[in-house]
């Protein structure tokens, strides 16, 4: 089990905390459950802890691990407000530029009229080959015998060998049931593509709340994949602010359950198969969660919510009818434990 780090950030203001400072906190033994309160109660005494439950899906042993976020809760006792950390555009990069202008899994959402566009060969541009297609297998009936039916999703490299999703694409809170395993192909266009290949899920990682409460402030996973392939595609930065994100503009970016190659193609072989992304703003900054105006369908989830430097404010996780879309924010403390994945 890899531990905790402390990485440098990006900081906003110019502040620079010394690791000598952020070591003198004492930690309270008390067990995390949801740490929903972190971002209002910035001078107040805060959660400082959460579990982690990882399943190794090569084995099928499941592990609970205690996170500390008690370093980044005294830099934010010491003023600090903010938290960054830039996108990397892997090796793959050399003549390609960033483009920011661009099975139920979740629920959809089109905010008035439908605004998505395709991405075409999204393995020739930063940030979407560093955007992957996500497949869970399951056996609901615990038969030992792999459902026929599965779970396809999005998901995002935040690190060499890290994929970002929702929680709710590899583990069923409602039947209390991981799925067996999830495999992942980056910039899929088209039913027989893949580019980088498809690649297998080695350990999976999520919040002990989703998996006891289906806790949808944590509706979160990481999805470890043991091959170095972010070098090549590059992965996205995230941001962690205390600050209000309202009318920040974002994209939303991913494989929409109900799309093929195009608006008018109707394949269901296709669906689900290209990548589409949306513009769109924020319109509302909760302490966990964010909702935006950008359009999305199922096979959107956990997709990256992100800003025009490609940094993740947000892993998209629901949509509210016509009205709007959400998604679980990246909080101080779900920062602190993506870091790691960036060694």
């Amino acid at each position: 089990q890899r531990q905790m780090c402390i990485r440098d950030r990006y900081i906003s203001f110019g502040l620079v905390i010394t690791i000598a400072c952020l070591l003198i906190m004492n930690v309270p033994a008390s067990a995390y459950d949801v740490s929903r309160n972190s971002i209002n109660n910035v001078n107040q005494s805060i959660v400082q802890q959460f579990d982690v439950v990882s399943l190794d899906t090569l084995t099928g042993f499941e592990t609970v691990k205690e996170y500390d976020t008690s370093v980044t809760s005294y830099a934010m006792s010491c003023g600090v407000t903010e938290l960054s950390t830039p996108a990397h555009m892997g090796t793959d990069a050399i003549s390609d530029t960033i483009d920011s202008s661009s099975m139920e899994i979740s629920t959809m959402g089109i905010v008035g009229d439908d605004n998505r566009k395709r991405v075409y060969s999204p393995q020739k541009s930063f940030p979407y080959r560093a955007i992957c297609r996500i497949v869970s297998y399951w056996d609901r009936n615990n038969d030992g015998v792999i459902d026929n039916i599965v779970g396809v999703g999005t998901g995002f490299l935040e690190g060499p060998s890290a994929v970002v999703t929702a929680g709710h694409c590899i583990y069923d809170s409602e039947k209390k049931m991981w799925c067996k395993y999830a495999t992942v192909t980056f910039a899929q266009d088209g039913p027989n593509s893949a580019p980088y290949g498809t690649i297998r899920s080695t350990t999976i990682h999520t919040s002990s709340a989703w998996i006891n409460n289906g806790d949808s402030n944590q509706d979160w996973a990481v999805v470890e994949i043991g091959t170095d392939i972010g070098n090549k595609t590059g992965w996205f930065g995230k941001l962690w602010t205390a600050d209000s994100l309202n009318n920040t503009n974002i994209t939303v970016a991913g494989y929409s359950g109900d799309l093929a190659s195009s608006k008018n193609d109707s394949s269901m072989q296709r669906m689900g198969k290209y990548m589409w992304y949306c513009n769109g703003s924020i319109i509302n900054s909760l302490p966990a969660k964010l909702e935006y105006n950008a359009d999305t369908w199922s096979g959107n989830s956990g997709g990256p919510v992100y800003n025009s430097s490609c940094q993740v404010l947000a892993i998209h996780t629901y949509g509210v009818g016509s009205s709007k879309n959400g998604g679980t924010r990246i909080t101080e403390w779900l920062y602190n434990f993506l870091v790691q994945f960036q060694e």
